[in-house]
């Protein structure tokens, strides 16, 4: 066993048992925060304005595990595990879902969020700029993404409300609502 594999699911329903759980932390925690407002209350510095700006920095953090690559429960992986799954079931249901979720996550709007929010990062070369973000500033600090943030002031209530805003957080909640109508966690079993 690698020293990454220790972090891996270690069946594709060990991996949709992680998403169910792990997304439906995300949901109760985004409704706890309540909906993140399409123009902050108040002025800049304001106690308000930044209440507004952090509720969506806050979901940004959450987030990041649905999107990012390397994570277990990154929605592609949610979408091969469903199939994996239902491979020999071949429920129909199931593969409706898979392909409703895996078109959400190729939808054009997520794929716009991220290529916006690479617009504005100054200086990003193409990397990923949730990992800029949580990596240069929110989470850690990493000296070269701090440094690709660091004129980023004015355009951070831009950035937290494109990614945490409705799309991204749409998807999750689709795919956790399309996952828990066809798999019981607890036995890590499909039904139609």
């Amino acid at each position: 066993m690698g020293a990454n594999a220790q972090h891996r699911p270690q069946t594709p329903g060990h991996r949709l048992e992680m998403f169910l759980t792990l997304a439906a932390a995300f949901i109760d925690a985004a409704d706890t925060l309540g909906s993140t407002r399409m123009l902050p209350r108040g002025q800049p510095g304001s106690v308000t304005y930044r209440e507004d700006v952090w509720k969506g920095l806050f979901k940004i953090m959450l987030l990041r595990k649905f999107f990012a690559e390397q994570d277990s429960v990154q929605i592609p992986k949610v979408v091969t595990a469903l199939r994996e799954c239902n491979r020999e079931l071949r429920f129909a249901n199931v593969e409706r879902i898979a392909d409703d979720i895996q078109a959400a996550w190729e939808s054009r709007d997520v794929r716009d969020i991220l290529n916006d929010l690479r617009s504005v990062i100054p200086g990003d070369s193409g990397r990923d700029p949730l990992e800029t973000i949580l990596y240069g500033w929110l989470i850690h600090a990493d000296a070269d993404k701090f440094d690709v943030l660091k004129g980023l002031d004015q355009r951070a209530w831009f950035i937290a409300q494109l990614v945490a805003g409705a799309t991204l957080e749409r998807v999750v909640r689709y795919a956790h609502f399309g996952v828990g109508s066809c798999f019981d966690a607890e036995t890590q079993q499909l039904h139609e």
